[in-house]
């Protein structure tokens, strides 16, 4: 799971989300927000009021579908940048895996807010082993 502070609300993330009524769920990776603390939103002692995203049927949305190419998809590195605007900006490195092993691309995602989906900005070489946001960023707000 991974969380950051992205326009004013806690964006959160999760990979795989399983689901009773199927033996697969979503693996494209399931998302959700919630108010901050002070603005509406529990303490943190209290938990967290979450909203998610979901799909027409009322499960988790696929949050990064990339065309339904086969594979999971998975994203990491969770950040908030400004744009030329000025404009925050949510974006990710995906990947997309046939499997635990065999990794079909990877790059960098960017959320797209009408849609309410991630969406490839960019796909890298598959060699490229460092030049992407990995881990978590720190949960603060952007001035």
């Amino acid at each position: 799971m991974q969380s950051v502070v992205y326009r004013g609300r806690i964006f959160w993330l999760w990979g795989d989300t399983m689901r009773l009524s199927y033996p697969l769920g979503n693996f494209r990776t399931a998302c959700a927000w919630s108010e901050l603390p002070g603005k509406g939103g529990l303490t943190p002692g209290q938990g967290a009021d979450l909203h998610y995203y979901v799909g027409k049927d009322g499960f988790t949305k696929q949050m990064c579908p990339l065309d339904g190419k086969e594979g999971v998809v998975w994203l990491f590195g969770l950040c908030v940048v400004r744009d030329d605007a000025g404009e925050e900006r949510l974006v990710a490195h995906y990947s997309r895996h046939g499997g635990l092993e065999k990794v079909f691309e990877h790059g960098i995602a960017i959320f797209n807010d009408e849609k309410e989906i991630f969406e490839r900005a960019v796909e890298l070489p598959l060699d490229e082993k460092w030049r992407f946001p990995r881990g978590r960023s720190r949960v603060r707000p952007m001035m």
